[in-house]
Parts: C-alpha cells; structure tokens; sequence
C-alpha cells in the first residue's frame, strides 16, 4: 500500500512539474537546463544572467499571446561567451517539447557550426529526467524529431532560398553577421515569420564589416523603424567578469 502511495505520489510530482515547465520557460531552464561548460570540463546548469532573463522574458510575452501571435524579431549583437547559443537551443527544445506541431529552424555560418546547435538540443534532452526525456525520431546530424509532439527542430543552409516556402515556429540565426547571404536568407524566411513566429539573429560583432545587413537591422532597430527587438550583450554581463578579467582573455588578440 505504501509503495503505491508512493508511486502515485511521485507521478502526480512529475505531472506537476511538467506543467509548470510548459507554463514557464524560465522555470523550465532554471531547472532543468544542464549544459556542457568546456572550459571547467563539467555539466553544468544554465544559469539566469540578466541578459539571458530578457530574452527569456521576450519570448514567454510572445508565446504567451492568444494564437495568431504577432510576430517577434530580436537582434542580438553580443560579447563571445555570453550564454546565447546555448540559451537559444534551449528555447528550441521548450518549443518543441512542450507544444504540439512546433517547428525550429537553426542556422548558423556554416553546416559544422550549425550542426553544433543542433547537438546542443540533442544533449539537454539526453540530460532531462526520465519524466522530461523524449523519443528522438529522426535523430540525425540535420534534423531532430520529436514523434510525442509531432515537432522537430531543422538545419538549414544559409543559402538565398533556404526556407522559402516553408513555415516555422522559430527560427534562430546564430552568427547572423557571418552569414553569406543574411539578406536573402531573411527575405525568404520572413513571410513564415510574419504569420505569428520567432527570429532571433545574434552574432559577435564583426568589426571588417560595416556594411552588413544585420548592421543595417540593428541601426534601423535602435530607430524604430523595422520592428526588432535591439539586444547588446558585452563582454561584462557575465557576472564575474571585470576589467581585470578583460584584460587577461584579451592580451593576446589583436587591436
């Protein structure tokens, strides 16, 4: 009798906590975010930095908005190291995990960097408890299915017709600067995206090149002028990071 006390007890725990995860994406990556940190060679949780909470903010405002949603586009020019590429996989993975028939496209500047995102979802699933944990089908280097929701989070290439004629929930564009054509590349993505979805394009600060169409996003952003959201993440958001510590990552890179 214990025992099934017990078992419904600890069902009736995960029912509730994955309630509570598809309610809020905070409480979901606060919680249950574990990501890989290369540098301490550990598995780590993700952790609520300001600047990640306001993009976190941002997407739960837009998710929560009776369905059709207006559209949200976020520019993101950013510090290396600043929690992004792992913060926007993990909104990929609240999106298709919890909702029903979501879809996320990736881009990055190349196919290798590009298929680094996509594993970045595979390992947060793979880190879930077993309530959280979901069937990966297909599970391949360019796409990942999840068959419980009918979902999946693609790859593309960051050609000009890449996504033309598709539709998406979200699409992430990471390193969006480096992009061979970002222009183009928008162009065929922004019809799906005005009938309600997310673009989030974030990059380093490429300073070659004045000229580039995320620039030209940005400035008109920081105006008022094209309906993005401007975010500007520096080197010094990260908690523990002073001009001493600056000064020691930066010593040996050029002017």
């Amino acid at each position: 009798m214990l025992n099934a006390t017990n078992t419904v007890l600890t069902e009736r725990f995960y029912d509730i906590e994955w309630r509570k995860c598809r309610l809020s994406l905070l409480y979901y990556l606060t919680n249950y975010i574990f990501i890989q940190d290369r540098i301490r060679q550990e598995i780590v949780k993700w952790e609520p930095w300001a600047h990640l909470c306001q993009l976190v903010k941002l997407v739960q405002d837009w998710h929560a908005q009776p369905v059709p949603r207006r559209p949200l586009y976020v520019i993101i020019f950013k510090s290396r190291q600043v929690g992004a590429s792992t913060t926007l996989s993990a909104i990929a993975n609240w999106l298709v995990s919890f909702f029903e028939s979501s879809k996320v496209i990736e881009q990055s500047e190349n196919e290798r960097v590009a298929e680094e995102m996509l594993e970045r979802s595979r390992f947060i699933n793979e880190h879930h408890p077993s309530f959280l944990k979901l069937t990966l089908n297909p599970n391949t280097n360019d796409v990942l299915g999840i068959p419980a929701t009918n979902s999946k989070i693609i790859i593309l290439p960051t050609t000009e017709d890449a996504g033309r004629s598709t539709d998406a929930t979200m699409v992430a564009c990471d390193e969006w600067e480096k992009h061979r054509n970002a222009k183009e590349g928008f162009a065929a993505l922004k019809p799906a995206m005005a009938k309600g979805g997310l673009f989030i394009g974030a990059s380093t600060v490429d300073k070659s090149n004045i000229d580039s169409f995320p620039k030209e996003v940005w400035r008109e952003a920081k105006q008022g002028k094209n309906g993005f959201v401007p975010l500007f993440w520096d080197y010094f958001v990260v908690p523990g990071r002073t001009t001493e510590t600056y000064q020691l990552d930066t010593k040996s890179l050029s002017d």
